[in-house]
């Protein structure tokens, strides 16, 4: 795990294990360092799943337990085993509005 104290960037590893049923928890501070907001990418292997929060793809279940815990789950099964790479940074103001939507919504 990395984490940038200057822009807030976060890359974290991790290695897909569909035998779990439970989501993987990232926290993810929104008061401190994401109050602008926050987007992401997920990448595993060699494929891109995500390249923003307000993406869709059905391979990928993402939701908010509260404001500062992500919930990230890899579903296929084609995938166990990967090593999956995430990538948290600030987002610009027109993402965040859209963000801020779908986090309501999940709440």
């Amino acid at each position: 795990m990395e984490f940038n104290t200057s822009d807030s960037t976060f890359v974290g590893r991790f290695t897909v294990n569909t035998n779990i049923q439970k989501p993987t928890v990232v926290y993810a501070n929104i008061d401190y360092w994401y109050h602008e907001g926050l987007d992401l990418v997920l990448t595993c292997g060699s494929e891109t799943l995500l390249n923003g929060l307000d993406e869709e793809n059905e391979d990928v279940h993402i939701s908010f337990e509260h404001v500062n815990c992500l919930l990230l789950q890899v579903l296929p099964h084609r995938l166990n085993g990967t090593e999956c790479t995430i990538q948290i940074k600030r987002t610009n103001e027109e993402k965040r509005q859209r963000i801020i939507k779908k986090m309501n919504d999940e709440l």
